[in-house]
Protein backbone atom coordinates (compact mmCIF):
# COMPACT_ATOMS: atom_id res chain seq x y z
CA UNK A 1 0.00 0.00 0.00
CA UNK A 2 2.82 2.43 0.84
CA UNK A 3 4.41 1.64 -2.51
CA UNK A 4 1.19 2.59 -4.32
CA UNK A 5 1.00 6.00 -2.59
CA UNK A 6 4.62 6.77 -3.37
CA UNK A 7 4.03 5.92 -7.02
CA UNK A 8 1.04 8.32 -7.29
CA UNK A 9 3.01 11.15 -5.71
CA UNK A 10 5.79 10.55 -8.19
CA UNK A 11 3.41 10.78 -11.16
CA UNK A 12 1.80 14.10 -9.91
CA UNK A 13 5.24 15.61 -9.34
CA UNK A 14 6.21 14.89 -12.93
CA UNK A 15 2.99 16.48 -14.26
CA UNK A 16 3.37 19.62 -12.09
CA UNK A 17 6.89 20.18 -13.20
CA UNK A 18 5.88 19.68 -16.80
CA UNK A 19 3.15 22.42 -16.57
CA UNK A 20 5.33 24.78 -14.57
CA UNK A 21 8.21 24.63 -16.95
CA UNK A 22 6.10 24.85 -20.16
CA UNK A 23 3.91 28.00 -19.43
CA UNK A 24 3.80 30.54 -22.35
CA UNK A 25 1.32 33.39 -21.57
CA UNK A 26 -0.26 35.68 -24.21
CA UNK A 27 -2.38 38.85 -24.28
CA UNK A 28 -5.36 39.49 -26.55
CA UNK A 29 -6.51 43.12 -26.60
CA UNK A 30 -9.85 44.43 -27.85
CA UNK A 31 -7.88 47.32 -29.36
CA UNK A 32 -4.32 48.60 -29.15
CA UNK A 33 -5.52 52.18 -29.38
CA UNK A 34 -8.00 53.77 -26.95
CA UNK A 35 -9.20 56.97 -25.38
CA UNK A 36 -8.82 58.56 -21.97
CA UNK A 37 -11.26 57.13 -19.40
CA UNK A 38 -12.62 54.62 -21.90
CA UNK A 39 -11.98 50.91 -21.07
CA UNK A 40 -10.08 48.46 -23.34
CA UNK A 41 -10.86 44.77 -22.91
CA UNK A 42 -7.85 42.47 -22.27
CA UNK A 43 -7.77 38.68 -22.22
CA UNK A 44 -4.93 36.53 -20.95
CA UNK A 45 -3.98 33.21 -22.50
CA UNK A 46 -1.49 30.37 -21.72
CA UNK A 47 -0.31 27.05 -23.09
CA UNK A 48 -0.64 25.39 -19.71
CA UNK A 49 -2.68 25.39 -16.56
CA UNK A 50 -2.56 28.81 -14.81
CA UNK A 51 -3.11 29.15 -11.09
CA UNK A 52 -2.91 32.96 -10.96
CA UNK A 53 -2.95 35.99 -13.27
CA UNK A 54 -1.39 39.39 -12.56
CA UNK A 55 -1.82 42.52 -14.72
CA UNK A 56 0.51 45.51 -14.42
CA UNK A 57 1.20 48.66 -16.41
CA UNK A 58 4.17 50.93 -17.01
CA UNK A 59 3.61 53.76 -16.38
CA UNK A 60 1.00 52.96 -13.76
CA UNK A 61 -0.15 56.44 -12.71
CA UNK A 62 -3.85 56.91 -13.43
CA UNK A 63 -4.23 53.29 -14.61
CA UNK A 64 -7.04 51.05 -13.39
CA UNK A 65 -7.50 47.34 -14.12
CA UNK A 66 -11.08 46.27 -13.44
CA UNK A 67 -9.93 42.75 -12.43
CA UNK A 68 -6.13 42.84 -11.98
CA UNK A 69 -5.88 39.13 -10.94
CA UNK A 70 -8.35 37.62 -13.43
CA UNK A 71 -7.79 36.22 -16.89
CA UNK A 72 -10.24 38.84 -18.27
CA UNK A 73 -9.88 42.50 -17.31
CA UNK A 74 -10.45 46.02 -18.61
CA UNK A 75 -7.72 48.65 -18.80
CA UNK A 76 -8.62 52.33 -18.20
CA UNK A 77 -6.27 55.32 -18.06
CA UNK A 78 -7.03 58.89 -17.03
CA UNK A 79 -4.15 60.32 -19.08
CA UNK A 80 -2.98 60.03 -22.65
CA UNK A 81 0.27 58.22 -23.48
CA UNK A 82 1.85 54.88 -24.39
CA UNK A 83 1.46 52.08 -21.85
CA UNK A 84 3.26 48.73 -21.64
CA UNK A 85 0.88 46.11 -20.29
CA UNK A 86 2.46 43.04 -18.63
CA UNK A 87 0.64 39.79 -17.82
CA UNK A 88 2.44 37.46 -15.33
CA UNK A 89 1.12 33.92 -14.80
CA UNK A 90 1.82 31.27 -12.18
CA UNK A 91 3.16 28.74 -11.83
CA UNK A 92 6.41 29.52 -13.54
CA UNK A 93 6.23 33.32 -13.59
CA UNK A 94 5.89 33.52 -17.35
CA UNK A 95 5.13 36.97 -18.77
CA UNK A 96 3.58 38.52 -21.87
CA UNK A 97 3.45 42.20 -22.85
CA UNK A 98 1.36 44.45 -25.05
CA UNK A 99 1.66 48.13 -25.91
CA UNK A 100 -1.44 50.35 -25.75
CA UNK A 101 -1.69 53.91 -27.07
CA UNK A 102 -4.20 56.13 -25.23
CA UNK A 103 -5.34 59.31 -26.96
CA UNK A 104 -6.84 62.33 -25.23
CA UNK A 105 -10.49 63.31 -25.67
CA UNK A 106 -11.10 66.31 -27.92
CA UNK A 107 -11.62 69.59 -26.09
CA UNK A 108 -14.76 71.52 -27.00
CA UNK A 109 -16.87 74.43 -25.77
CA UNK A 110 -20.31 75.47 -27.10
CA UNK A 111 -21.07 79.19 -27.20
CA UNK A 112 -24.59 80.34 -28.23
CA UNK A 113 -24.94 83.88 -29.52
CA UNK A 114 -28.02 84.01 -27.26
CA UNK A 115 -29.40 81.37 -24.92
CA UNK A 116 -32.93 82.84 -25.07
CA UNK A 117 -34.84 83.30 -28.34
CA UNK A 118 -38.28 84.56 -29.32
CA UNK A 119 -40.66 82.19 -31.08
CA UNK A 120 -41.03 83.11 -34.73
CA UNK A 121 -37.72 85.01 -34.74
CA UNK A 122 -34.39 84.33 -36.46
CA UNK A 123 -33.06 82.02 -33.73
CA UNK A 124 -29.53 81.89 -32.31
CA UNK A 125 -26.12 80.72 -33.58
CA UNK A 126 -24.43 77.82 -31.75
CA UNK A 127 -20.63 77.82 -32.20
CA UNK A 128 -18.34 75.03 -30.97
CA UNK A 129 -14.62 75.58 -30.48
CA UNK A 130 -12.06 72.82 -29.85
CA UNK A 131 -9.61 70.42 -31.49
CA UNK A 132 -12.02 67.84 -32.89
CA UNK A 133 -11.99 67.07 -36.61
CA UNK A 134 -15.78 66.55 -36.95
CA UNK A 135 -18.81 67.75 -35.01
CA UNK A 136 -22.32 66.28 -34.90
CA UNK A 137 -25.34 67.99 -33.30
CA UNK A 138 -28.36 66.37 -31.61
CA UNK A 139 -31.30 66.66 -31.71
CA UNK A 140 -31.66 68.02 -35.23
CA UNK A 141 -35.04 69.61 -34.42
CA UNK A 142 -34.87 73.34 -35.03
CA UNK A 143 -31.31 73.25 -36.39
CA UNK A 144 -30.16 74.57 -39.76
CA UNK A 145 -27.71 71.62 -40.03
CA UNK A 146 -26.70 68.58 -37.99
CA UNK A 147 -22.91 68.88 -38.57
CA UNK A 148 -20.33 71.66 -38.55
CA UNK A 149 -18.62 74.08 -36.18
CA UNK A 150 -21.63 76.39 -36.12
CA UNK A 151 -25.36 75.95 -36.71
CA UNK A 152 -28.46 78.12 -36.38
CA UNK A 153 -30.94 76.95 -33.73
CA UNK A 154 -34.55 78.07 -33.82
CA UNK A 155 -36.54 75.57 -31.70
CA UNK A 156 -40.23 75.94 -30.87
CA UNK A 157 -39.76 74.69 -27.29
CA UNK A 158 -37.01 74.81 -24.67
CA UNK A 159 -34.31 72.47 -26.05
CA UNK A 160 -30.94 71.15 -24.85
CA UNK A 161 -28.54 70.61 -27.77
CA UNK A 162 -25.56 68.22 -27.56
CA UNK A 163 -22.56 68.39 -29.91
CA UNK A 164 -20.25 65.37 -30.23
CA UNK A 165 -16.67 65.93 -31.41
CA UNK A 166 -14.37 63.26 -32.90
CA UNK A 167 -10.52 63.35 -32.92
CA UNK A 168 -8.07 60.42 -33.21
CA UNK A 169 -10.92 57.98 -32.76
CA UNK A 170 -12.01 59.62 -29.46
CA UNK A 171 -15.24 61.48 -28.84
CA UNK A 172 -16.36 64.09 -26.36
CA UNK A 173 -19.59 66.05 -25.89
CA UNK A 174 -20.72 69.52 -24.85
CA UNK A 175 -24.26 70.81 -24.28
CA UNK A 176 -26.14 74.07 -24.24
CA UNK A 177 -29.77 74.86 -23.45
CA UNK A 178 -31.86 77.25 -25.54
CA UNK A 179 -34.98 78.79 -24.01
CA UNK A 180 -37.78 79.64 -26.48
CA UNK A 181 -40.12 82.36 -25.25
CA UNK A 182 -43.50 83.25 -26.79
CA UNK A 183 -43.97 86.75 -28.14
CA UNK A 184 -46.50 88.58 -25.95
CA UNK A 185 -47.76 92.13 -25.81
CA UNK A 186 -46.82 94.36 -22.91
CA UNK A 187 -49.99 95.11 -20.94
CA UNK A 188 -50.23 97.60 -18.09
CA UNK A 189 -53.29 97.35 -15.81
CA UNK A 190 -54.42 99.04 -12.64
CA UNK A 191 -55.97 97.24 -9.69
CA UNK A 192 -58.54 100.08 -9.74
CA UNK A 193 -58.72 102.73 -12.43
CA UNK A 194 -60.89 104.90 -10.16
CA UNK A 195 -59.56 106.09 -6.82
CA UNK A 196 -61.35 108.17 -4.20
CA UNK A 197 -59.86 111.63 -4.00
CA UNK A 198 -59.31 112.90 -0.46
CA UNK A 199 -60.05 109.55 1.28
CA UNK A 200 -58.05 106.58 2.53
CA UNK A 201 -58.88 104.80 -0.74
CA UNK A 202 -56.88 107.25 -2.81
CA UNK A 203 -54.21 104.81 -4.06
CA UNK A 204 -54.03 101.97 -6.55
CA UNK A 205 -51.28 99.71 -7.90
CA UNK A 206 -50.31 99.44 -11.57
CA UNK A 207 -48.91 96.11 -12.75
CA UNK A 208 -47.40 94.96 -16.04
CA UNK A 209 -47.25 91.65 -17.87
CA UNK A 210 -43.46 91.99 -18.32
CA UNK A 211 -41.09 89.71 -16.32
CA UNK A 212 -39.47 91.36 -13.33
CA UNK A 213 -35.99 90.94 -14.87
CA UNK A 214 -36.73 93.66 -17.43
CA UNK A 215 -36.07 97.35 -16.93
CA UNK A 216 -38.94 99.81 -16.55
CA UNK A 217 -39.46 103.50 -17.13
CA UNK A 218 -42.74 105.19 -16.05
CA UNK A 219 -43.86 108.68 -17.07
CA UNK A 220 -45.00 111.08 -15.78
CA UNK A 221 -43.42 110.68 -12.35
CA UNK A 222 -46.09 112.69 -10.51
CA UNK A 223 -48.13 110.56 -8.15
CA UNK A 224 -45.94 107.43 -8.57
CA UNK A 225 -44.10 105.66 -5.76
CA UNK A 226 -41.29 104.79 -8.21
CA UNK A 227 -40.53 105.27 -11.91
CA UNK A 228 -38.27 102.23 -12.54
CA UNK A 229 -40.13 99.42 -10.76
CA UNK A 230 -42.62 96.95 -12.28
CA UNK A 231 -45.55 97.77 -9.98
CA UNK A 232 -45.66 101.39 -8.81
CA UNK A 233 -48.27 102.66 -6.37
CA UNK A 234 -50.31 105.60 -7.69
CA UNK A 235 -51.60 108.49 -5.60
CA UNK A 236 -52.98 110.83 -8.24
CA UNK A 237 -54.94 114.03 -7.70
CA UNK A 238 -55.81 114.58 -11.37
CA UNK A 239 -56.86 112.25 -14.15
CA UNK A 240 -53.55 110.98 -15.53
CA UNK A 241 -52.40 108.66 -18.30
CA UNK A 242 -49.28 106.78 -17.19
CA UNK A 243 -46.99 105.22 -19.81
CA UNK A 244 -44.51 102.43 -19.13
CA UNK A 245 -41.58 101.53 -21.41
CA UNK A 246 -39.72 98.25 -20.90
CA UNK A 247 -36.53 96.76 -22.32
CA UNK A 248 -36.26 93.04 -22.87
CA UNK A 249 -37.04 90.22 -25.23
CA UNK A 250 -40.10 88.74 -26.86
CA UNK A 251 -42.62 91.57 -26.69
CA UNK A 252 -44.77 92.65 -29.61
CA UNK A 253 -44.90 96.15 -28.12
CA UNK A 254 -42.61 97.79 -25.59
CA UNK A 255 -44.89 100.53 -24.31
CA UNK A 256 -48.40 100.62 -22.85
CA UNK A 257 -50.57 103.09 -21.01
CA UNK A 258 -53.08 103.02 -18.19
CA UNK A 259 -55.40 105.84 -17.11
CA UNK A 260 -56.17 106.67 -13.49
CA UNK A 261 -59.29 108.66 -12.55
CA UNK A 262 -59.42 110.37 -9.13
CA UNK A 263 -63.10 110.90 -8.25
CA UNK A 264 -65.09 112.32 -5.39
CA UNK A 265 -66.59 109.19 -3.95
CA UNK A 266 -70.10 109.01 -2.57
CA UNK A 267 -72.93 106.49 -2.51
CA UNK A 268 -73.62 105.59 -6.16
CA UNK A 269 -76.95 106.41 -7.74
CA UNK A 270 -77.87 103.96 -10.47
CA UNK A 271 -79.68 104.98 -13.63
CA UNK A 272 -80.02 104.10 -17.30
CA UNK A 273 -82.07 104.99 -20.34
CA UNK A 274 -83.23 102.92 -23.30
CA UNK A 275 -84.43 104.32 -26.64
CA UNK A 276 -87.90 102.79 -26.27
CA UNK A 277 -89.94 100.85 -23.73
CA UNK A 278 -91.80 98.89 -26.38
CA UNK A 279 -90.11 96.83 -29.07
CA UNK A 280 -90.88 94.02 -31.49
CA UNK A 281 -89.80 90.45 -31.03
CA UNK A 282 -86.33 89.74 -32.50
CA UNK A 283 -85.29 93.37 -31.86
CA UNK A 284 -82.22 94.53 -29.93
CA UNK A 285 -81.84 97.43 -27.48
CA UNK A 286 -78.78 99.52 -26.57
CA UNK A 287 -78.82 100.51 -22.88
CA UNK A 288 -77.08 103.75 -21.83
CA UNK A 289 -75.84 104.08 -18.25
CA UNK A 290 -76.65 107.39 -16.49
CA UNK A 291 -75.40 106.45 -13.00
CA UNK A 292 -73.58 109.11 -10.97
CA UNK A 293 -70.72 109.16 -8.44
CA UNK A 294 -68.54 106.98 -10.66
CA UNK A 295 -69.63 103.38 -10.05
CA UNK A 296 -66.83 100.89 -10.59
CA UNK A 297 -68.94 97.78 -11.17
CA UNK A 298 -72.17 97.11 -13.08
CA UNK A 299 -74.42 94.09 -12.76
CA UNK A 300 -77.35 93.90 -15.19
CA UNK A 301 -80.14 91.31 -15.20
CA UNK A 302 -82.43 91.08 -18.26
CA UNK A 303 -85.60 88.98 -18.03
CA UNK A 304 -86.13 87.27 -21.38
CA UNK A 305 -83.03 88.92 -22.85
CA UNK A 306 -80.08 87.54 -24.74
CA UNK A 307 -77.78 87.72 -22.90
CA UNK A 308 -79.70 87.50 -19.65
CA UNK A 309 -76.98 89.36 -17.71
CA UNK A 310 -74.01 91.66 -18.28
CA UNK A 311 -71.25 93.52 -16.45
CA UNK A 312 -70.72 96.09 -19.22
CA UNK A 313 -71.47 99.73 -18.63
CA UNK A 314 -73.62 100.10 -21.78
CA UNK A 315 -74.75 96.63 -22.88
CA UNK A 316 -76.73 95.57 -25.95
CA UNK A 317 -79.54 93.03 -25.45
CA UNK A 318 -81.82 91.22 -27.91
CA UNK A 319 -85.32 89.84 -27.21
CA UNK A 320 -86.69 86.77 -28.99
CA UNK A 321 -89.65 86.44 -26.61
CA UNK A 322 -93.19 87.88 -26.67
CA UNK A 323 -95.05 90.08 -24.23
CA UNK A 324 -97.75 87.41 -23.85
CA UNK A 325 -95.21 85.25 -22.02
CA UNK A 326 -93.76 87.98 -19.81
CA UNK A 327 -93.45 87.02 -16.13
CA UNK A 328 -94.96 90.25 -14.79
CA UNK A 329 -98.71 90.94 -14.66
CA UNK A 330 -98.54 93.91 -17.00
CA UNK A 331 -96.92 91.84 -19.75
CA UNK A 332 -93.46 93.36 -19.47
CA UNK A 333 -89.92 92.10 -18.88
CA UNK A 334 -87.91 93.55 -15.96
CA UNK A 335 -84.51 95.18 -16.33
CA UNK A 336 -82.38 95.39 -13.16
CA UNK A 337 -79.13 97.33 -12.72
CA UNK A 338 -76.98 97.15 -9.58
CA UNK A 339 -74.07 99.61 -9.41
CA UNK A 340 -71.17 99.42 -6.93
CA UNK A 341 -68.52 102.04 -6.12
CA UNK A 342 -64.94 101.65 -4.91
CA UNK A 343 -66.09 101.47 -1.28
CA UNK A 344 -68.47 98.59 -2.01
CA UNK A 345 -71.58 100.78 -1.71
CA UNK A 346 -74.45 99.70 -3.97
CA UNK A 347 -77.59 101.05 -5.57
CA UNK A 348 -80.31 99.24 -7.53
CA UNK A 349 -82.61 100.57 -10.24
CA UNK A 350 -85.37 98.65 -12.04
CA UNK A 351 -87.23 99.32 -15.29
CA UNK A 352 -89.16 97.19 -17.77
CA UNK A 353 -89.72 96.69 -21.49
CA UNK A 354 -92.61 95.33 -23.50
CA UNK A 355 -91.89 92.94 -26.35
CA UNK A 356 -94.67 92.87 -28.91
CA UNK A 357 -95.44 89.81 -30.98
CA UNK A 358 -94.06 89.83 -34.52
CA UNK A 359 -95.73 88.34 -37.59
CA UNK A 360 -94.29 85.29 -39.31
CA UNK A 361 -93.57 85.77 -43.01
CA UNK A 362 -93.92 82.64 -45.13
CA UNK A 363 -93.70 82.31 -48.91
CA UNK A 364 -95.43 79.32 -50.55
CA UNK A 365 -95.35 77.20 -47.39
CA UNK A 366 -91.63 77.71 -46.68
CA UNK A 367 -90.56 77.10 -50.28
CA UNK A 368 -87.02 78.46 -50.65
CA UNK A 369 -86.29 77.75 -54.34
CA UNK A 370 -88.65 77.71 -57.32
CA UNK A 371 -88.06 77.19 -61.05
CA UNK A 372 -89.88 78.90 -63.91
CA UNK A 373 -89.40 78.68 -67.64
CA UNK A 374 -88.24 81.82 -69.39
CA UNK A 375 -91.26 83.77 -70.54
CA UNK A 376 -93.59 82.03 -68.09
CA UNK A 377 -94.79 83.21 -64.69
CA UNK A 378 -95.05 81.74 -61.21
CA UNK A 379 -97.41 82.65 -58.39
CA UNK A 380 -95.88 83.70 -55.07
CA UNK A 381 -98.23 83.90 -52.11
CA UNK A 382 -98.00 84.86 -48.47
CA UNK A 383 -101.15 83.01 -47.41
CA UNK A 384 -99.18 80.70 -45.12
CA UNK A 385 -97.88 83.72 -43.16
CA UNK A 386 -99.41 84.52 -39.78
CA UNK A 387 -100.08 87.65 -37.75
CA UNK A 388 -99.55 90.07 -40.65
CA UNK A 389 -101.85 92.91 -41.68
CA UNK A 390 -99.84 94.11 -44.70
CA UNK A 391 -97.28 92.77 -47.16
CA UNK A 392 -94.55 94.21 -49.31
CA UNK A 393 -92.76 92.30 -52.11
CA UNK A 394 -89.34 93.33 -53.41
CA UNK A 395 -88.10 93.85 -55.99
CA UNK A 396 -91.38 95.36 -57.24
CA UNK A 397 -90.29 95.30 -60.92
CA UNK A 398 -92.84 93.46 -63.02
CA UNK A 399 -95.32 93.08 -60.15
CA UNK A 400 -98.83 94.35 -60.79
CA UNK A 401 -99.46 94.64 -57.04
CA UNK A 402 -96.31 94.54 -54.86
CA UNK A 403 -98.43 94.92 -51.69
CA UNK A 404 -100.84 92.04 -52.40
CA UNK A 405 -100.87 88.76 -50.55
CA UNK A 406 -100.40 86.88 -53.84
CA UNK A 407 -98.33 88.09 -56.80
CA UNK A 408 -97.44 86.76 -60.23
CA UNK A 409 -93.79 87.07 -61.22
CA UNK A 410 -92.18 86.49 -64.60
CA UNK A 411 -88.48 87.17 -64.13
CA UNK A 412 -86.04 87.30 -67.01
CA UNK A 413 -83.10 86.23 -64.86
CA UNK A 414 -82.62 84.34 -61.59
CA UNK A 415 -84.06 86.58 -58.86
CA UNK A 416 -84.38 86.68 -55.07
CA UNK A 417 -87.84 87.88 -53.97
CA UNK A 418 -88.28 89.19 -50.42
CA UNK A 419 -91.57 89.23 -48.55
CA UNK A 420 -91.92 91.75 -45.73
CA UNK A 421 -94.85 90.98 -43.42
CA UNK A 422 -96.02 93.70 -41.00
CA UNK A 423 -98.63 93.67 -38.23
CA UNK A 424 -100.68 96.42 -36.64
CA UNK A 425 -98.05 97.00 -33.93
CA UNK A 426 -95.45 97.89 -36.53
CA UNK A 427 -93.51 94.64 -36.10
CA UNK A 428 -92.15 92.99 -39.21
CA UNK A 429 -90.72 89.68 -40.38
CA UNK A 430 -89.04 88.58 -43.60
CA UNK A 431 -88.97 85.55 -45.87
CA UNK A 432 -87.17 85.00 -49.17
CA UNK A 433 -87.50 82.76 -52.20
CA UNK A 434 -85.05 82.24 -55.04
CA UNK A 435 -86.72 81.94 -58.45
CA UNK A 436 -84.51 80.27 -61.02
CA UNK A 437 -85.24 81.00 -64.69
CA UNK A 438 -84.93 77.95 -66.91
CA UNK A 439 -84.32 78.59 -70.56
CA UNK A 440 -85.88 76.21 -73.13
CA UNK A 441 -83.19 75.34 -75.62
CA UNK A 442 -84.25 73.95 -78.95
CA UNK A 443 -81.94 72.81 -81.72
CA UNK A 444 -79.42 75.53 -82.57
CA UNK A 445 -79.06 75.81 -86.36
CA UNK A 446 -78.16 78.18 -89.18
CA UNK A 447 -80.50 78.32 -92.22
CA UNK A 448 -79.02 77.24 -95.55
CA UNK A 449 -80.33 80.34 -97.37
CA UNK A 450 -81.54 83.90 -96.79
CA UNK A 451 -83.04 86.59 -99.02
CA UNK A 452 -82.24 90.19 -98.07
CA UNK A 453 -84.79 91.68 -100.49
CA UNK A 454 -86.75 93.93 -98.15
CA UNK A 455 -89.87 91.78 -97.78
CA UNK A 456 -89.09 91.23 -94.05
CA UNK A 457 -89.01 87.46 -94.57
CA UNK A 458 -85.72 85.64 -93.96
CA UNK A 459 -83.80 88.88 -94.33
CA UNK A 460 -80.71 87.83 -92.29
CA UNK A 461 -78.21 85.01 -92.09
CA UNK A 462 -78.52 84.43 -88.30
CA UNK A 463 -78.18 81.71 -85.67
CA UNK A 464 -81.60 80.29 -84.82
CA UNK A 465 -82.73 79.19 -81.28
CA UNK A 466 -80.01 81.27 -79.65
CA UNK A 467 -81.46 81.61 -76.11
CA UNK A 468 -78.96 79.15 -74.62
CA UNK A 469 -75.79 80.58 -76.13
CA UNK A 470 -73.39 81.99 -73.54
CA UNK A 471 -70.68 83.05 -76.02
CA UNK A 472 -70.08 82.55 -79.74
CA UNK A 473 -68.26 83.53 -82.91
CA UNK A 474 -70.25 83.46 -86.21
CA UNK A 475 -68.17 84.29 -89.31
CA UNK A 476 -69.12 84.27 -93.05
CA UNK A 477 -66.64 84.20 -96.00
CA UNK A 478 -67.18 84.71 -99.74
CA UNK A 479 -65.79 82.41 -102.40
CA UNK A 480 -62.53 84.41 -102.51
CA UNK A 481 -61.95 83.79 -98.79
CA UNK A 482 -62.81 87.32 -97.69
CA UNK A 483 -64.51 87.65 -94.33
CA UNK A 484 -67.72 89.49 -95.15
CA UNK A 485 -69.31 89.24 -91.70
CA UNK A 486 -68.44 88.27 -88.08
CA UNK A 487 -70.51 88.53 -84.89
CA UNK A 488 -70.25 87.51 -81.22
CA UNK A 489 -73.86 88.56 -80.52
CA UNK A 490 -76.37 85.68 -80.95
CA UNK A 491 -79.07 88.20 -81.90
CA UNK A 492 -77.07 89.85 -84.67
CA UNK A 493 -77.13 88.42 -88.24
CA UNK A 494 -75.73 89.37 -91.68
CA UNK A 495 -77.92 91.47 -93.97
CA UNK A 496 -75.91 90.59 -97.10
CA UNK A 497 -74.05 93.92 -97.23
CA UNK A 498 -70.24 94.01 -97.47
CA UNK A 499 -68.24 97.19 -97.87
CA UNK A 500 -71.51 99.12 -98.16
CA UNK A 501 -72.80 97.04 -101.06
CA UNK A 502 -75.40 94.29 -101.17
CA UNK A 503 -73.63 91.17 -102.39
CA UNK A 504 -74.67 89.24 -105.46
CA UNK A 505 -76.56 86.00 -105.14
CA UNK A 506 -74.26 83.09 -104.42
CA UNK A 507 -72.97 80.57 -101.96
CA UNK A 508 -71.02 81.68 -98.86
CA UNK A 509 -69.12 79.61 -96.28
CA UNK A 510 -69.73 80.07 -92.54
CA UNK A 511 -67.96 78.98 -89.36
CA UNK A 512 -69.79 78.84 -86.03
CA UNK A 513 -68.30 78.13 -82.55
CA UNK A 514 -70.28 78.56 -79.32
CA UNK A 515 -70.31 77.81 -75.58
CA UNK A 516 -73.80 77.07 -74.24
CA UNK A 517 -75.24 77.96 -70.86
CA UNK A 518 -74.66 74.39 -69.64
CA UNK A 519 -70.93 74.78 -70.55
CA UNK A 520 -71.13 72.43 -73.54
CA UNK A 521 -69.42 73.55 -76.74
CA UNK A 522 -70.75 73.57 -80.28
CA UNK A 523 -68.81 73.90 -83.55
CA UNK A 524 -70.28 73.96 -87.07
CA UNK A 525 -69.11 74.64 -90.63
CA UNK A 526 -71.30 74.89 -93.70
CA UNK A 527 -72.65 76.95 -96.58
CA UNK A 528 -75.39 79.49 -96.80
CA UNK A 529 -76.91 80.81 -100.03
CA UNK A 530 -77.77 84.44 -100.60
CA UNK A 531 -80.93 84.54 -102.74
CA UNK A 532 -81.96 87.73 -104.60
Amino acid sequence: MRKLKNYAFFILSILFCQYAVGQTPSITAGSLTGCVNQPISLQGGSTGIVTSWAWTSAPSTGVIFSNPTDQFTQFTSSAQGTYTITLTVQPGGGTATATLTINSLPTMVVSPSADTICLGGTGTTLTVSGNATTYNWFPSTGLSASTGTFVTANPTTNTTYTVTGLANGCTNTATTQITALPVNPLVATAAENYICFGTSNNTTTITTSAPSALSYSWTPAVGLSCTNCPNPIVTATDTTIYEVTVTGECFSNYTDTVQIFPVICGPPVGGFILPTHEICRYSCVNFTDTSVFEPLAYQWVFEGGIPDSSTEKNPRVCYNVESANAPTLNGRYLITLIVTNILGEKDTVIDSIKVNISPIANINNNLSIATVELGSSISLNASSSSGATSYQWTPPTGLACPTCETVEVSPQTNTYYILTAKNGLGCIDYDTIYVKVQKICGEIFIPTAFSPNGDNVNEYAIVKNNNCIRSMVFAIYNRWGEKVFVSEDPKLGWDGIYNGKLQDAGVFIYYFDAVLTDNTTLSQKGTITLVR
